[in-house]
């Protein structure tokens, strides 16, 4: 199993409920399927979006200043965590 960690402080919003409700609109199913990766997403009340399906997990867990993103991949989709992750982390600037 391949993992890749991030961080991305806020820039765009104030808050944590803030990002969330960005955040929330932009990763879903359909964005994750342009890598080729088939989830069920996941909203939790304690503001943390976690995707799962095919070995992969994705969670976005939202903090006071910014959100941890963890990726974890088969060893199949190892080659590409980093470009996978670096694209998430783009569209979640790009709100955040």
């Amino acid at each position: 199993m391949a993992q890749a960690k991030s961080r991305v402080k806020y820039n765009k919003v104030s808050d944590r409920s803030m990002a969330y409700a960005q955040v929330e609109q932009k990763i879903t199913s359909d964005y994750l399927r342009q890598f080729q990766i088939r989830v069920e997403i996941e909203h939790q009340k304690d503001k943390v979006i976690s995707a799962k399906g095919m070995g992969v997990v994705l969670a976005i867990n939202f903090l006071e200043d910014a959100v941890e993103i963890l990726l974890e991949l088969p060893f199949i989709y190892s080659a590409f965590k980093n470009k996978i992750l670096s694209k998430i982390e783009e569209e979640l600037k790009s709100v955040l």
